[in-house]
């Protein structure tokens, strides 16, 4: 009788976590979410069940690299920045996709044995290949300031401005921020300039009447005395 989809999941996650743990991760959420810390950058490697299973047959995996600072968590609660639910993280995707979201997808099927043998042998090899690159760039804060005032790598968040803040990198942070403001084109701009407004008038309120580039750019223009 084939496993039910949940517990092949259920699996398919102790699985991982036999292949993480030993890397230093903690497992929690029933080995769903991997956490480790290197430095200040958080780590983590999570992983969700996609819906429309068949018993035996398809159970998809899909797993997602993150990254996050604790220094840049702590700014945001200092200053109360309006960031939403995940204060401090900085970026991140879909595994097969962290490094450049142009990659193909890719399928992690886990509805069997055999099924989730070749998906974590894949999910291993993607790990190394994906994930591992995508955290090591926050090793080297010069590079990767340098590399944010020219390009806006895909999978890294607008909050890499306050990154290069905690890393006393002021110029940098305004170089990035101009970056994004630029390439968002004419609306992002006047989206910019409204809000600005708006927030050194009232304030910046809690939580922002939206999270687009324009108001959130506008906000740590205020919060951190900065014109992009």
């Amino acid at each position: 009788m084939a496993e039910k989809p949940r517990e092949a999941y259920k699996a398919a996650c102790a699985e991982l976590a036999e292949l993480l743990v030993p890397r230093g991760f903690a497992a929690s959420r029933q080995n769903q979410q991997f956490d480790r810390v290197e430095g200040d950058v958080v780590q983590q490697l999570s992983v969700q069940l996609l819906t429309r299973s068949i018993a035996g047959e398809r159970v998809v995996m899909v797993p997602w690299a993150l990254a996050g600072s604790q220094r840049v968590a702590a700014l945001h609660a200092e200053r109360a920045v309006p960031v939403g639910h995940r204060e401090g993280w900085l970026g991140g995707g879909m595994l097969a996709h962290v490094t450049d979201p142009r990659d193909p997808m890719t399928d992690f099927n886990v509805a069997t044995p055999a099924h989730r043998k070749a998906a974590l042998h894949h999910v291993a090899r993607l790990y190394e290949a994906k994930a591992v690159p995508f955290w090591n760039q926050f090793q080297d804060a010069d590079a990767l300031a340098r590399r944010l005032r020219t390009e806006r790598p895909p999978t890294l968040d607008d909050r890499m401005v306050e990154w290069l803040l905690v890393h006393d990198r002021r110029d940098d942070a305004l170089a990035c921020g101009r970056l994004i403001l630029d390439q968002g084109g004419a609306g992002v701009k006047r989206e910019y300039d409204a809000a600005l407004t708006a927030f050194r008038m009232g304030g910046v309120p809690s939580p922002l009447p939206a999270q687009t580039y324009g108001t959130t750019l506008a906000a740590r223009a205020v919060l951190f005395d900065m014109t992009f």
